[in-house]
């Protein structure tokens, strides 16, 4: 299965991820952009969600988050286990605690099927003008 025949349905990254009793899934909070004190800074927690459509098996095949900083230096997650459903969708929750950020800018955050690049989330972190704007 080429990765070009993957579809993605949602990338977002947010708050919170959950799931109902009808397994229904609920983002809380979906942002793009994070506003820090001062930098380096710690972001407590964050998910990602994804949910891919794909036409074939899967078996042998690697999902990752690769997460690139605005000073350049580019990180992979662990690999994502990839469970998908007899109707073909897969879905995913990837949750960061304490997520280092050592600089202001850029954090570019992209859905890699072995090494093709799916699709890909900007975050935005951004000097404070005052109290207000940092998210506890």
């Amino acid at each position: 299965m080429p990765a070009d025949q993957v579809r993605v349905t949602a990338f977002l990254f947010c708050d919170s991820v959950s799931r109902d009793t009808a397994q229904k899934t609920i983002l809380v909070g979906v942002f793009d952009s994070i506003f820090v004190q001062a930098i380096p800074a710690v972001h407590p927690f964050m998910a990602a969600f994804f949910r891919l459509e794909v036409p074939e098996p899967h078996e042998g095949r690697r999902l990752a988050i690769r997460i690139s900083t605005p000073n350049g230096s580019p990180e992979l997650s662990p690999e994502l286990s990839l469970s998908i459903g007899p109707n073909g969708i897969a879905e995913g929750i990837v949750n960061f605690k304490d997520f280092p950020l050592p600089a202001l800018g850029t954090y570019r955050f992209a859905l890699v099927l072995d090494d093709t690049e799916l699709t890909t989330y900007v975050i935005r972190v951004e000097q404070a003008k005052g109290p207000a704007d940092v998210l506890q």
